[in-house]
């Protein structure tokens, strides 16, 4: 019995210590991680106003008809505006990862009109759209246009997906959205013509961190697509993408109605 206790010390011990060992380790880690994390938060907090106001002082000259400018002025005018509102997107987006990864995404689900949500959407990246030489159009299958859903976070994801397709879509082609409402739910397709998605990344494209910039020879940050996921199976819903005839590639999303 002596031996067998002293066998269980012993065995208890070495592994405590073991234990120990593995938490001394990895707790500087975690530290540096949370210690980056911090870090990244609070340098987008402090870049988006400096951003915002760029944006809005850019509106200001373009729009400013007493300015004459010429092609070249223009064109640098265009590109800066372009670029401060993707860093405001991609600030966005990195803020609101930071933000549902500390809590749950809380929804603040009313009845709203999806036709006015998608008009807003199209409204805000109208700018990006213009530069990819992107025109498009909104169809809707019936004559229905009202739905439970939060309007601020649909409206997230369909700046997301409509920015992701003028982002990587093919240059001065048409963007088609599609929307359905019926007793069972929203229906939501984002179309535009596109290099097929392959196969293996079909499944993995809403993953986190997961981009086609390098095949694109673009920026981003791979997160426009998981916070959209993220936000539709917070309503219940479920998004995909899959690969079209005639080079279109389509996202889309469902939200159930008879759960509200």
């Amino acid at each position: 019995m002596d031996n067998t206790k002293s066998f269980k010390k012993a065995y208890v011990s070495s592994h405590t210590t073991l234990l120990s060992d593995v938490v001394n380790k990895i707790t500087p880690t975690e530290q540096k991680l949370m210690q980056k994390e911090n870090f990244l938060e609070a340098l987008a907090h402090d870049l988006k106003s400096p951003v915002f106001s760029q944006i809005q002082a850019l509106n200001l000259l373009i729009g400013n008809k007493s300015f004459t400018y010429n092609p070249f002025q223009k064109e640098i005018l265009d590109q800066l505006l372009i670029s401060n509102i993707y860093m405001r997107d991609m600030l966005h987006n990195v803020l609101y990862n930071f933000k549902t990864q500390k809590s749950d995404i809380c929804l603040s689900i009313t009845k709203n009109n999806i036709k006015n949500t998608i008009f807003e959407a199209l409204e805000s990246i109208s700018f990006m759209l213009k530069q990819s030489g992107i025109a498009y159009s909104v169809k809707f299958k019936n004559k229905c246009r009202l739905a439970y859903f939060d309007n601020t976070e649909i409206k997230r994801v369909l700046v997301n997906l409509i920015s992701n397709a003028a982002k990587y879509g093919i240059k001065n082609t048409l963007l088609e959205i599609f929307a359905q409402i019926t007793p069972q739910g929203l229906n939501i397709s984002v179309i535009n013509f596109s290099e097929p998605i392959e196969k293996s990344r079909l499944d993995s494209i809403f993953d986190l961190y997961q981009t086609d910039c390098k095949k694109h020879k673009t920026t981003g940050s791979g997160l426009g697509l998981y916070i959209a996921k993220k936000i539709i199976e917070a309503h219940g819903g479920k998004i995909w993408a899959k690969n079209l005839e005639n080079k279109k590639v389509e996202f889309g999303f469902f939200i159930p109605q008879n759960t509200f």
